[in-house]
């Protein structure tokens, strides 16, 4: 009998592999399954349980309050992951490499490297083990030395104006996270330089696993928002592991769900779950593909450095089709209300039926009269003109791009 992560590897749908928290999940579900069939995501609470056995771990507390909040979105996520659709739209399984003593060393040994060489680009060393990394930091005591000593910027993956509020936050961000994974929170004070490189090296152990766990799922990764930018960096240095002359490139749905993840797209979480489930159920996904299946294409042709501008012109793209659909629906509305009109003017004018008579309900009128016409149609055809126009109107907003452009029109302003 195969294994589940076996019949995961064995999916024959565009499918994604997630290391996200369930607090993200949810939507990062709605958005990337607008695109891709399936999203395969990690089962976070299963990959912590070593920790939360560990009694002699200090802030066992903070860590137990991040689990029960992890467990009541989990409970938001049942609906989508036991949606009677084919292909399912999430799959929620524990990770593979936490089932594996020597896949956990390669991925450990993955994220310690990609760490050391963050740090000799960081700070412009040429540190040969973290070792020389933990002692060169912890002689930087504040932030404005820790400021001077970097002679990167660009390595500090925050939004910001200045490299001081992007410091600012992260080591905000390293100080949760430390007190989460057991080391203590006081780094972040008495050495800020060692809480950002520690917090560093657990965003890269996240990607190293998801990089050994892919391998296994045969998936491509789902990159969370806040390990993008590591995620980019990690790949130029992939080819270390794989051919020297050989440019590792982002996957074309790698970079569409990143795409559709990104701050001007988070209207996308406004979909109901239901609706979502519904498209899916009927096969109606294609219209939403199609949208951006043009610039998709050029995905297989980019520099991973041009994936901003390549974002915008997606999102212009699909910004366009949504003001089509806006067009189309105040059009057919015009037409419907022109045909409509026209006909009972027709009426009136003809004589078949007198002015007074159209305060009267369609419905409500004599059989004896309907089918009276002189040539400009019947009353019958009226009524069918009617519902037709109320059967378009109900079927308009519930098509893929309608259900997006009512999602775009709650987004928040």
């Amino acid at each position: 009998m195969l294994s589940l992560h076996e019949l995961i590897g064995q999916i024959p749908h565009l499918a994604l592999h997630a290391k996200s928290s369930f607090q993200t999940l949810l939507d990062e579900a709605k958005s990337t399954s607008l695109y891709v069939d399936t999203i395969v995501a990690d089962d976070w609470l299963f990959g912590i349980r070593e920790m939360l056995e560990d009694r002699e771990r200090p802030h066992q507390g903070d860590l137990g309050v991040t689990v029960l909040i992890e467990y009541t979105y989990l409970q938001e996520l049942r609906k989508i992951c036991l949606a009677n659709v084919v292909p399912p739209i999430l799959i929620i399984s524990p990770s593979p490499h936490y089932a594996n003593e020597e896949l956990r060393k390669i991925s450990t040994g993955l994220s310690k490297w990609l760490t050391l060489q963050y740090a000799n680009q960081l700070f412009n060393q040429s540190f040969r083990d973290l070792n020389e990394v933990i002692y060169y930091t912890a002689d930087i005591r504040d932030e404005r030395q820790l400021i001077r000593k970097i002679s990167n910027p660009d390595l500090i993956w925050e939004e910001g104006q200045s490299l001081e509020r992007k410091i600012e936050l992260k080591l905000f961000a390293a100080e949760g996270g430390l007190n989460i994974s057991g080391f203590p929170p006081e780094l972040a004070t008495s050495s800020p330089a060692s809480s950002l490189i520690i917090h560093e090296m657990a965003g890269f152990d996240v990607l190293a696993q998801q990089y050994v766990d892919d391998e296994i799922l045969n998936l491509d990764p789902r990159v969370s928002p806040y390990h993008w930018d590591g995620y980019l960096w990690s790949l130029s240095h992939q080819a270390v592991f794989i051919k020297e002359d050989q440019i590792p490139r982002f996957k074309e749905e790698t970079a569409i769900a990143r795409i559709l993840d990104l701050p001007d797209m988070e209207w996308l979480g406004n979909i109901p779950t239901e609706k979502l489930i519904e498209l899916r159920a009927q096969g109606r996904m294609e219209e939403m593909r199609s949208i951006i299946r043009d610039s998709n294409k050029r995905l297989k042709y980019e520099d991973p450095q041009n994936f901003l501008a390549l974002a915008a012109e997606i999102k212009s793209d699909l910004e366009t089709s949504l003001r089509k659909h806006k067009a189309e629906l105040k059009s057919s509305v015009r037409k419907d209300r022109w045909r409509i009109g026209a006909e009972i003017t027709g009426f009136i004018v003809s004589g078949s039926i007198t002015a007074a008579s159209t305060a009267v309900p369609l419905l409500a009128i004599p059989a004896a009269i309907i089918g009276l016409g002189s040539g400009v149609g019947s009353i019958k055809d009226i009524i069918k003109q009617v519902r037709r126009s109320r059967e378009r109107k109900a079927e308009l907003p519930n098509r893929p791009i309608g259900i997006l452009w009512d999602a775009y029109q709650r987004k928040k302003t």
